[in-house]
């Protein structure tokens, strides 16, 4: 299952970190307990959407999927990363 981070697909818009720890956890305990296993998969928004400077939006995207995993996601993703190295316009 896939659980977007951003409110009403806009990339620039992200949801609150705490109500999406809080979604992880309710997704989770309902799949336990109805016996149907699920892998939950935490993306956070576009990382270029909501930050200005590459070291902000990495930093930022970093601290966001980390909380994902403590919340029990199995599968995490930053969509829009294309190279290792900033770009001149971040």
């Amino acid at each position: 299952m896939n659980l977007e981070d951003t409110i009403d697909d806009r990339p620039d818009l992200l949801a609150d970190l705490s109500l999406q720890k809080e979604k992880i956890h309710a997704v989770l305990e309902t799949s336990a307990r109805a016996g149907v296993p699920l892998v939950l998969q935490r993306t956070h928004g576009r990382i270029s959407g909501q930050y200005r400077r590459y070291r902000d939006a990495a930093r930022r995207t970093i601290e966001r999927l980390n909380a994902y995993q403590d919340a029990g996601a199995q599968c995490l993703f930053a969509p829009g990363v294309k190279t290792k190295k900033p770009s001149r316009n971040w």
